[in-house]
């Protein structure tokens, strides 16, 4: 539903007071208000769009074609399990109280760190064409992946 605000100005106004200079001058005085709401209505359908989305693979393939290559859609997500097998350490009742001897100690990582920074869930394969729009792709997947999931930008 759209307002004209030219006609709601004639309606409100009392029949007495509509003349032709009036209405033009109460049309300039609502001109500013037209054009916020022209801009809140182009608004209002952009975020209704983006409602709709969520951070599912194929519904983030969706989106990413649509912005960057909405001709030959050749951007695609693959999901990449992680690397890293989890380590368990049962409890052991004969133990008893573990000791510590020294306070200012290192921790110790199971495995090495860099494998722990490069465990990414998301792999998004671009086209090479499309090189230049990183920052614009990576703007887009934060804006619809959940902040723990980690993603890499290949090209081919």
């Amino acid at each position: 539903m759209t307002i004209d605000f030219n006609k709601l100005a004639q309606d409100l106004l009392p029949s007495i007071l509509r003349k032709s200079k009036r209405l033009a001058m109460l049309g300039v005085m609502l001109s500013p208000l037209a054009t916020m709401y022209a801009t809140w209505l182009v608004f209002l359908a952009n975020a209704q769009k983006q409602a709709l989305y969520n951070g599912q693979t194929i519904v983030l393939e969706s989106i990413l074609n649509d912005v960057f290559d909405p001709m030959l859609r050749r951007i695609t997500l693959n999901n990449i399990a992680n690397e890293i097998e989890p380590v368990f350490f049962p409890k052991n009742e004969l133990a008893g109280e573990p000791v510590y001897i020294d306070k200012d100690t290192e921790p110790m990582y199971i495995g090495l760190y860099a494998d722990y920074l490069n465990a990414t869930g998301l792999e998004v394969i671009v086209p090479i064409e499309l090189n230049g729009n990183e920052l614009a792709i990576k703007s887009q997947l934060n804006r619809y992946l959940i902040a723990s999931v980690k993603y890499i930008i290949t090209y081919y």
